[in-house]
């Protein structure tokens, strides 16, 4: 079992040898594979931390008419956007 181990590895290097162009063509085949698909790696994982760092710094700011500024309205307005999807905190400034 290991003496047909060795035999494939001595052959290996005997066609290396006989064709040294076909390995180095080959050889730098792979590398430039996989150079590419590291650089397609990196591209992607980068991506994702900036388009997650944007999504943690996204705010929206809502202006409330003069009519709805009894304390009733404006609690049931926080309440309503508070409900909505992908709120995490809510603050209320008055106009003072």
């Amino acid at each position: 079992m290991f003496r047909r181990f060795i035999r494939h590895i001595k052959e290996g290097f005997y066609g290396i040898a006989r064709h040294g162009a076909m390995a180095v063509s080959s050889a730098s085949a792979v590398t430039i594979t996989l150079c590419l698909m590291s650089v397609f790696f990196i591209f992607s994982i980068n991506l994702d931390t900036i388009t997650e760092s944007i999504e943690d710094t996204v705010q929206i700011s809502v202006k409330i008419d003069f009519e709805h500024e009894s304390s009733e309205q404006l609690n049931e307005i926080n309440r309503q956007i508070k409900a909505i999807d992908g709120v995490s905190n809510t603050t209320f400034y008055t106009k003072e």
